[in-house]
């Protein structure tokens, strides 16, 4: 009964609940999950079970707390709990040795959780094995209590709704236990719709598969003779759904009767019990267990036993063959009769004689009148029988022609009604055909000049975005911000080409001062195009002016990432180090820019003035003179090497 394999939803051991220490899993399925815990207080084992529905809820990846999974399966969680909370409380009324005891309901953990008694020993499952039976005694010793408790939960207005051989416990000493009652879990299979998902192949019936089925007793006994079919033949039944259609479609029914896959092993009336219960349509089956166990009483108890044993029973004595105690032997009695016998025979003779003494020929010639009169009546009546039977042959045939003819002129009218029916579908089909095909032509070209809107919208929002970039170059930052809004707000462009349009304007903001609407730009930049290395430049150069040099730094650190060739890049990293006092960094990326960019005076000015600050007084003079080089008048350049001493 014990389930060693681990469940990924389940409690930990140890996990208290409510005052009830978790020891192990017992079992699964798509409902919850069965636990073996104790009372923490007195050290009493039970069932817990908790109300966990595969699909619906999920427990927390931290703690033991069940949530549903999503808010749209809010309704399924709170309503099946509600189903599970009235089941409790309906089995904790049912009080009987074949029925799991019910000792207590509570909720914890968001969800619920029923106490029940625990039963050691196997489940009738876990004894059949894969394909085991059950031999016929201890089947006659499970099978009176298990209608007993399958009664009882009728009496009480319940029905179980999942009898199976892994829902039934046989205890230690042998006696079944019914667990796991399905009501509840059909019920919420029905108000989730996934109805199918929760029955049991084989042992539900075809009105359980069905959302208005008329379930009943029935219902249930349907699923204990599937269960006594496994025990009898090894083999589970077929699906219900398989047999109806079978049944539908006029073909043979599935399932082989118990009466011949089990014959001779077990009584013939439980065999035959079996198959009743079995039956696929409702109304054939047994309609309560009261009427199932009378159909099973009729092989007990001593014709069961004999059967069982393989003797053949005894045949019944009919009153009439009973002896009389003083009924004289039939020898003595034929002795007896022999005298009386001689003189009846005797009277019998010299009666015959008068009589043909008395008969005279006139009563002879009457005799024979009469015969030849009968035999002409007999003549007559054939003769007249022949006539009719003639007469109903011609009027057979006759209306067999009839028949034919009607028929043909029939099959005629069909023919033609047929042909008009197949050649309206075919102009149906055709004005289909050609409404469909002139929809698809005017979706097609729906669909071109929609493509072609936003291809110009396109082009027209790129144009627009280049040319922001070019009046930013030039110095012309409203227009900058005109063109590249506009871009924006065509909603024409995406990724990097909205990259670029956010990327323009936001140099625009940068270069009024307007920080903020600079930041979001190249933060919505980066939103279009993760991969942007530019953006996440400006970023980092808006970040910086704003004093939050970490965010500044990681936006630099991603521009390298995404730029390793870009000098621009290793430069704005470099100014964030150089405002953080990271001087080796600084020079640095410096450096590396200067190698990607040679050309570039600023690069060279900022390394010098790192190495003049940090007193490199010959680096800092050739950093300077290397701006010179490449921009002759650079004041700054020649304001430093003029406080160096080192003036051309």
């Amino acid at each position: 009964m014990t389930a060693d394999e681990p469940f990924a939803q389940a409690m930990a051991p140890g996990t208290d609940v409510q005052g009830y220490r978790i020891r192990s899993v017992l079992g699964a399925g798509g409902f919850g999950i069965t636990y073996l815990a104790e009372h923490a207080a007195i050290g009493h084992q039970v069932a817990l079970k908790e109300f966990l529905p595969n699909g619906i809820a999920a427990r927390a990846k931290t703690g033991d707390t069940v949530r549903p999974m999503s808010p749209a399966h809010q309704d399924d969680f709170a309503w099946g709990l509600a189903r599970f909370r009235d089941e409790a409380r309906t089995l904790a009324r049912l009080k009987h040795p074949a029925i799991v005891a019910v000792l207590n309901y509570f909720e914890a953990n968001g969800t619920a959780y029923c106490v029940m008694e625990y039963v050691a020993g196997s489940t009738l499952d876990a004894r059949l094995g894969p394909r085991g039976t059950l031999e016929a005694d201890t089947l006659a010793q499970v099978v009176p209590p298990l209608l007993d408790g399958i009664e009882a939960v009728h009496a009480a207005g319940f029905l179980h709704r999942d009898i199976k051989p892994a829902n039934i416990l046989l205890s230690d000493r042998g006696a079944p236990v019914l667990i796991d009652f399905g009501a509840a879990r059909q019920a919420l299979g029905a108000h989730s719709r996934s109805l199918t998902a929760i029955l049991s192949e084989g042992y539900a019936p075809y009105e359980q598969y069905q959302r208005d089925g008329d379930q009943g007793p029935w219902t249930d006994i349907y699923a204990l003779g599937g269960t006594l079919y496994r025990c009898v033949t090894g083999e589970r039944p077929p699906e219900a759904t398989r047999r109806i259609d079978a049944r539908i479609k006029h073909k043979p029914d599935p399932l082989a009767p118990a009466a011949q896959a089990a014959a001779g092993r077990y009584p013939a009336p439980l065999l035959a019990a079996i198959d009743r219960a079995l039956a696929v349509m409702e109304s054939e089956r047994p309609q309560s267990v009261a009427e199932l166990r009378a159909l099973i009483d009729r092989s007990a108890p001593s014709a069961a036993s004999t059967l069982i044993a393989g003797a053949a029973p005894a045949r019944p004595v009919s009153a009439a063959a009973t002896l009389r105690p003083d009924a004289p032997p039939a020898a003595a009695r034929r002795r007896r009769l022999w005298p009386a016998m001689a003189a009846v025979v005797v009277v019998i003779a010299g009666a015959a004689a008068a009589a043909y003494v008395v008969v005279d020929g006139r009563r002879a010639e009457e005799a024979e009148q009469r015969r030849q009169a009968a035999d002409r009546r007999k003549a007559e009546e054939e003769q007249r029988l022949r006539r009719e039977a003639e007469q109903a042959e011609e009027r057979r045939i006759a209306e067999e022609r009839k028949r034919a003819d009607e028929q043909k002129k029939a099959q005629e009218v069909e023919a033609r009604r047929r042909r008009e029916a197949e050649e309206a579908e075919e102009r149906r089909k055709a004005e289909e055909k050609r409404k469909a095909e002139e929809d698809e032509a005017r979706r097609r070209e729906a669909d071109e000049a929609a493509r072609k809107r936003a291809e110009a919208a396109r082009e027209q929002a790129e144009a627009d975005s280049r040319a922001a970039f070019d009046a930013y170059q030039r110095g012309n930052h409203d227009e900058a911000i005109r063109l590249s809004t506009r871009a924006i707000d065509s909603r024409a462009l995406a990724g990097m080409a909205l990259a670029h349009a956010y990327v323009s304007r936001g140099h625009a903001w940068f270069a009024r001062h307007k920080l903020d609407s600079a930041h979001a730009d190249f933060s919505a930049a980066i939103g279009a195009d993760p991969a942007s290395g530019p953006a996440y430049a400006m970023r980092s150069v808006v970040r910086r002016r704003q004093g939050a040099l970490d965010l500044a730094l990681a936006d630099a650190d991603e521009a390298v990432r995404l730029l390793p060739n870009f000098a621009r890049a290793y430069f704005t990293r470099a100014s964030v180090y150089e405002d953080m006092r990271q001087y080796d960094r600084a020079i640095a990326d410096y450096t590396q820019a200067i190698a990607l960019d040679p050309s570039h005076p600023t690069a060279y000015y900022f390394r010098g003035r790192l190495h003049e600050t940090m007193g490199n007084r010959a680096l800092a003079i050739t950093d300077y003179r290397a701006v010179l080089a490449r921009k002759p008048n650079d004041a700054s350049a020649l304001g430093a090497l003029r406080r160096l001493g080192a003036a051309p």
